[in-house]
């Protein structure tokens, strides 16, 4: 009996990686563990003026055969705080949101390689 359900597990694992999408612009990394997920990160370019820091999101979705992304961004130090405290919160997965972030629209050139994640940003920065 233990032999059948190690089968069984087996074949429910392989239908399941079978049914997931296969996405152009990702290599390396199982696409399933960023469709539909939200990143949320600082920066800082280090010039020390106005506008040098603040917080970013990407919302990362599918369409079709490839993974696209969604680019907010908010230019301001309050708005790098309020993120670098939020993303250093233990247990926070899906919990605070930076708030007053301007949606700046879709980004392109986006790919995946292993751990790694490029995108052009919808004013011309490249991530």
């Amino acid at each position: 009996m233990r032999g059948l359900w190690t089968s069984i597990v087996v074949l429910a694992g392989m239908t399941a990686a079978a049914a997931q999408p296969a996405l152009r612009n990702v290599t390396g990394l199982d696409p399933t563990l960023l469709a539909g997920k939200t990143c949320q990160g600082v920066f800082n370019t280090g010039r020390g003026r106005e506008g040098s820091q603040g917080a970013l999101q990407l919302r990362l979705l599918v369409q079709g055969d490839v993974l696209t992304g969604h680019f907010w961004r908010q230019v301001s130090k309050s708005a790098y705080d309020q993120a670098a405290y939020a993303i250093t919160q233990p247990g926070q997965r899906s919990g605070r949101q930076v708030t007053g972030l301007d949606y700046l629209g879709e980004v392109s050139g986006l790919t995946v390689t292993g751990n790694t994640i490029r995108y052009v940003d919808p004013i011309g920065g490249r991530v």
